[in-house]
């Protein structure tokens, strides 16, 4: 393989322990418009492209992990280069909807031949995910299936190397003066920092963050990643089940690497002092008596308009305002840049709910963009149910683009007066005879193509 300086579109390495967090950070990195990637790499564990082929199961995952085929890889393997093996990958994946994008390639398994990998892209930055051993052997040991006794006696010391194994190749990489290239990134750090921390990896790359980033509840990449954002919730899981003993015994073994020991006095999130005191401030809202609804925000995600949009208002409906239907009106304008928005998803407890075109006629807007064609035609408006929604909830308005990308607006957050019991007793019963008619069609349908498959058959076996 030839070695470049320049890499493009290659811009980062991310890698670590295996069920360290690097799917989480990916996460994050794909927010930004600049980047995206597969579910994993790999390449760089081959000596070339053409013989990535036998770096397995890495080879077979990549084509899960990014839709493109066995053809399609043979192509890519061909290159001559690794900027044109990265080069070729957005080409043929599905995935990679902009095709002048920048990818990042996350594999963990880099991480214990880090030297080895950055030797091939020279001058890519890396970005080093470590995590407290306990952790990542507690989770070692969910992913086994093994009961714990078995597990603790049988895999703890080969698991312990493990890890090590990974901690070494980060060191030997240092030590052979890649420091600079390297940056090392505490899971726990990222959980309990967030801000900070995100701040610090994009400003390594080279490429601006923003705090949206953080939230990909409805528009994640891949679900491997728990919830829709950072969490601290799994950080000392293993306290639970790992005893003080078998917890002695992992911090014994990866002691070298205790600069990788997190413990929860490390924690530096700001809480309120007294956090039963700040929940009785919260507010009491009340919904009079000839209103429905109260809508209680509508806001505005500005800090998306420099990136993928020139300009979003929600205008419809206006915050601190009452209604007195079951059902609002949600409508404003929006124009994507470089390409056109063609619809904006409503979106409620993770599921969407309705979809509103985008092709309003606003000429007020395409008199303040007259540079942007069609800005004029920008408009989104409709009447959306809100019965059968939870009392307190929020609507999520997310923009998808022409070529499937999406980018979120805002939020309407709102609060309705509960059902009457009698009606929300037959509103239950109505949604389950729903489900089931829903149900007994599609069985129906199933049948009729059964049905159709052995008149073909039959068909065909009357014409021979």
């Amino acid at each position: 393989m030839n070695i470049l300086q320049n890499n493009h579109p290659l811009a980062a390495i991310v890698c670590g322990f295996e069920r360290g967090g690097t799917t989480l950070l990916s996460e994050i990195l794909r927010q930004h418009t600049q980047l995206d990637s597969g579910f994993e790499g790999g390449f760089l564990l081959a000596d070339e492209a053409c013989n990535f082929r036998d770096i397995e199961p890495y080879y077979t995952n990549l084509k899960s992990g990014w839709a493109i085929g066995d053809s399609q890889l043979n192509y890519i393997c061909a290159a001559n280069t690794w900027s044109d093996v990265y080069q070729r990958i957005i080409e043929q994946s599905p995935l990679i909807k902009n095709k002048n994008t920048w990818v990042f390639d996350k594999t963990p398994k880099y991480m214990q031949v880090l030297s080895n990998v950055l030797s091939k892209v020279p001058n890519i930055p890396c970005i080093v995910l470590v995590r407290d051993p306990r952790a990542i052997l507690y989770s070692w040991f969910k992913r086994s299936g093994l009961k714990k006794e078995v597990w603790l006696e049988k895999q703890l010391s080969i698991k312990c190397q493990r890890y090590l194994s990974y901690a070494s190749g980060w060191k030997t990489a240092l030590e052979k003066g890649l420091g600079e290239r390297l940056l090392l990134v505490n899971y726990e750090n990222l959980c309990s920092n967030t801000l900070s921390e995100c701040q610090r990896i994009f400003d390594f790359i080279g490429l601006d963050f923003h705090s949206y980033y953080l939230s990909f509840k409805y528009h994640k990449k891949y679900g491997n990643v728990y919830g829709g954002g950072v969490s601290l919730e799994y950080l000392t899981e293993y306290e639970q089940h790992f005893s003080d003993d078998v917890c002695q015994q992992i911090l014994k073994a990866t002691e070298e690497f205790s600069n990788f020991w997190w413990h929860p006095d490390n924690l530096s999130v700001n809480l309120p002092e007294n956090p039963v005191e700040e929940v009785s401030k919260k507010p009491v809202i009340t919904i009079p008596e000839d209103a429905s609804i109260k809508i209680v925000d509508a806001i505005n995600f500005q800090e998306n308009f420099s990136e993928k949009l020139w300009g979003v208002s929600i205008d419809l409906p206006k915050r601190n305002t009452y209604v007195d239907s079951s059902h609002v009106i949600v409508g404003g304008w929006v124009i994507g840049k470089p390409s056109r928005i063609s619809e904006i998803e409503l979106i409620c407890d993770d599921k969407v709910i309705q979809r509103i075109p985008v092709n309003g006629v606003r000429s007020d807007v395409g008199k303040a963009f007259p540079q942007v064609p069609n800005a004029e035609n920008s408009g989104f408006t409709a009447t959306v149910k809100l019965i059968g929604m939870p009392s307190e909830a929020e609507l999520l308005l997310q923009a998808i683009f022409e070529d499937e990308s999406c980018v979120p607006l805002g939020v309407v957050r709102f609060l309705q007066k509960p059902l009457n019991p009698r009606y929300e007793s037959a509103l239950s019963e109505t949604k389950k005879e729903l489900q089931q008619l829903q149900s007994q069609v599609l069985e129906f349908a199933v049948d009729v193509e059964r049905a159709q498959v052995q008149i073909d058959k039959i068909e065909t076996e009357m014409k021979v």
